[in-house]
């Protein structure tokens, strides 16, 4: 079985459970975020430009130019409203199909006397969750993994070889991963050092010149674009994620992220990558492309901890700044799962027996992790699922010592690999779905009720700023400030603590002066906050949810309807955490009763 198809197998399965019914259509929708581009997208293939609201000043409320322009070629397909997330997607599966490609080929690159390292860096890539979740969700992180990878793979070949067009291509893939996402700088940044200084001194002005062209000029060009177009430098999530926060907040917060993660998640291939190139390094067969990857690894993980990681590092696996590097650090990993597999000798008893103990270590946290983060409820299959993972990850313990036979310490040490790196977010897929499935397919629900509830001119004020914008097809006014400059540069809420692109809010200005027709969520909001939105003119129809009182453009009681229908237990679905009285119980009585 090839690791391709499993991984297009995979990817279908993932894709269809994501699918859901709304008046017996059936739909698909994308990560929030991911569906907040979408809205530029459809607006630039609609003929209003680049913007979040038709009419409106163009505030650059995306940090992926590149997909986006993408997502807008394919709304010019014309394809229903319903199924166009499900190009995106397909799109997707394809593009990790091609890094696949390019993973075998740098492996066997970097190991062309081990070729069960090119084949087990594409199977551990071809499994590996967190780049398929970030991908089929809409997201621009499998494109970026494959420009990183392609960019490696050109820096091995001007290594080994010097031709002028490979540097043009190099030079080439680095403009477009910066126009996908301005932070792939980072990784250019290293790809560019090494090319200089592996290249023949005759050789390394120009490729300085190249590579230092490239980067520049993409960034001067789309700064001037900035200028024009948006009227700042930088995109408007830099304001609202990074400025005003202190060094300090943000590299303790993406710290945390980074050991949360990196215990249960990295900790095994992080050790074997160790091994396999001190391995290399031993024997001389160290190729200076195994330091690179291991650089880019590096520098990324220390990106993701300046800005202060992502916002969805409690999923306990790797975010979208560090998941572009994990198809490099798995070919280290695959380096040292060659060299721990080989024939034993006395002499590696000790490491065999350090791996030993380092998969027991990782069984014994694979136990005590919880079955499930992000307020879902554990089941009993979450359970089961625990004490499968561990069995798998100590199965190492007894085959590494005892069995001989090459084939099956391989299979035993791929498997325990495997289940360390992804057992825990597989299982909990298996049992919960994806990881936001379900708030993507309620937040689509309410803006198709939202839709039918108001006038084509209403407008909604909104903290999940994806999905509802999107099929309500109203103007929105983003509560968190993604698409709002005013929010974006205002100061941080002290109640929120750092919580990059969640802790800045400002309901005087934008309900109190802006004056949306319907309020359909908040976030954190107090009884003070619900006070004075009545206070300026609002009626509350359902927790947290607000009509304006001398709006002609809604319909009040389908508002409600929708707002209850979708309103579950957790008043975080909503928006808000506020767990003071009264208790949501008593709201949802209050305001939702028959």
């Amino acid at each position: 079985m090839r690791p391709a198809f499993v991984s297009l197998a995979f990817s279908f399965v993932f894709i269809a459970r994501t699918a859901f019914i709304v008046n017996r259509e059936l739909y698909f929708t994308l990560f929030d975020d991911a569906m907040i581009s979408m809205r530029y997208a459809r607006n630039l293939a609609d003929g209003h430009g680049l913007l979040w609201n038709p009419g409106q000043a163009p505030v650059e409320g995306y940090t992926n130019f590149l997909w986006t322009l993408w997502m807008a070629l394919l709304h010019l397909l014309r394809a229903p409203e319903s199924k166009i997330s499900l190009l995106v997607m397909l799109s997707g599966a394809v593009i990790l199909i091609g890094n696949l490609a390019i993973v075998r080929l740098v492996a066997a690159r970097l190991a062309p006397k081990s070729p069960l390292v090119a084949t087990l860096a594409v199977w551990l890539t071809a499994v590996y969750y967190p780049l398929i979740y970030w991908t089929l969700r809409g997201m621009e992180v499998g494109l970026v993994t494959l420009t990183i990878s392609a960019s490696v793979l050109l820096a091995l070949r001007l290594r080994d070889r010097f031709r002028f067009p490979d540097l043009i291509a190099l030079g080439l893939l680095m403009a477009i991963g910066i126009l996908i996402r301005p932070d792939v700088i980072v990784p250019c940044v290293v790809i560019s050092g090494f090319v200089v200084l592996t290249a023949r001194p005759e050789h390394s002005r120009n490729v300085a010149l190249v590579l230092g062209a490239a980067v520049a000029g993409t960034l001067a060009v789309h700064t001037g674009f900035r200028l024009y177009y948006y009227g700042a430098a930088l995109p408007n999530t830099y304001y609202l994620k990074v400025s005003g926060a202190t060094l300090e907040a943000r590299v303790a917060r993406g710290l945390r992220g980074l050991i949360g993660f990196g215990v249960l998640h990295l900790l095994v291939p992080l050790a074997l990558s160790a091994a396999g190139v001190i391995a290399a390094y031993r024997t001389a067969r160290a190729h200076p492309g195994l330091y690179l990857l291991a650089a880019i690894f590096f520098a990324l993980c220390g990106y993701s901890a300046y800005v202060g990681g992502d916002a969805w590092d409690t999923m306990l696996y790797a975010n979208r700044y560090i998941t572009p590097a994990m198809p490099g650090l798995l070919i280290l990993t695959a380096l040292g799962i060659d060299d721990l597999v080989r024939e034993h000798v006395a002499s590696r008893r000790r490491a065999v027996l350090g791996f030993a103990g380092l998969f027991v270590v990782v069984a014994a946290l694979t136990v005590i992790a919880p079955a499930a983060t992000q307020g879902l409820s554990a089941t009993r299959a979450d359970e089961r699922w625990r004490i499968v993972r561990a069995l798998l990850t100590l199965a190492p313990v007894f085959v590494l010592p005892l069995v001989r036979l090459r084939a099956a310490r391989v299979v035993v040490v791929a498997i325990a690999v495997l289940v360390a790196v992804n057992g825990l977010a597989l299982s909990l897929w298996l049992d919960h779905n994806a990881f936001y499935a379900d708030d993507d397919e309620w937040t689509t629900r309410y803006g198709l009720a939202l839709r039918a509830a108001t006038a084509d001119d209403a407008s909604i004020a909104v903290t999940w700023a994806g999905a509802i914008p999107y099929f309500s097809r109203r103007p929105a006014i983003d509560l968190l400030g993604k698409s709002d400059r005013i929010v974006a540069t205002s100061a941080r809420q002290p109640s929120a603590g750092f919580e990059p692109g969640h802790d800045k809010w400002d309901y005087a200005y934008s309900i109190g002066q802006l004056r949306p027709d319907v309020v359909a969520d908040l976030w954190h909001a107090s009884e003070d906050d619900v006070s004075s939105i009545e206070h300026w003119g609002y009626v509350q129809l359902a927790p947290w949810v607000f009509a304006r009182a001398d709006s002609m453009r809604v319909d009040t009681a389908a508002v409600r309807q929708a707002a209850c229908r979708v309103l579950p237990e957790d008043p975080f679905i909503l928006g808000s955490e506020t767990r003071s009285a009264p208790n949501l119980e008593d709201l949802v009585a209050r305001y939702c009763r028959e």
